[in-house]
């Protein structure tokens, strides 16, 4: 008995951490991209607290986070007109850690809250992967007391 339930929590832990995969066909995505005047290379890379404040103040934005644990992040507000900048875009398609929207509030550069959710139909991620959003912002240096998450879940798209 002590053996199976060993072996079976080896198993676990060797899993490593979850991933999701998009449910949309990127081909698609991307023609309406580009017909609606985008283009993949205005995605943003957050690599410091200082680029998440550049976002408008109040306005939810798409993002996804792939392997490398950074933040893939809408160059326009999710409510824009034409944007079609969708969550598997951020991030050419891959896998990803965790996608959904954010809201970062800041004054004079400087971040003072972010929202986060994971509302995200094409990737359908985990209540639980919402860690590896709180994990990036911090990692940028904003304190866990300036970070909130909305549990709503993400409306999914059907697995293909």
């Amino acid at each position: 008995m002590h053996r199976v339930a060993l072996c079976l929590l080896l198993l676990a832990c060797s899993r490593g951490p979850e991933r999701f995969s998009s449910r949309a066909d990127l081909g698609p995505l991307r023609e309406r991209l580009r017909a609606a005047g985008g283009d993949p290379a205005r995605v943003l890379h957050i690599r410091a607290a200082s680029d998440l404040a550049r976002l408008e103040f109040g306005e939810r934005y798409k993002y996804a986070i792939p392997e490398d644990g950074r933040f893939r992040v809408a160059p326009t507000p999710a409510s824009a007109a034409g944007n079609e900048y969708v969550h598997p875009l951020l991030v050419d398609g891959a896998r990803v850690r965790t996608a959904g929207h954010l809201i970062v509030k800041h004054k004079d550069g400087v971040v003072s809250g972010v929202m986060l959710d994971r509302e995200s139909a094409a990737y359908c991620p985990s209540q639980g992967s919402l860690q590896e959003a709180i994990s990036a912002l911090r990692a940028l240096g904003i304190a866990r007391t300036k970070i909130s998450v909305d549990p709503v879940p993400p409306h999914c798209e059907p697995a293909r």
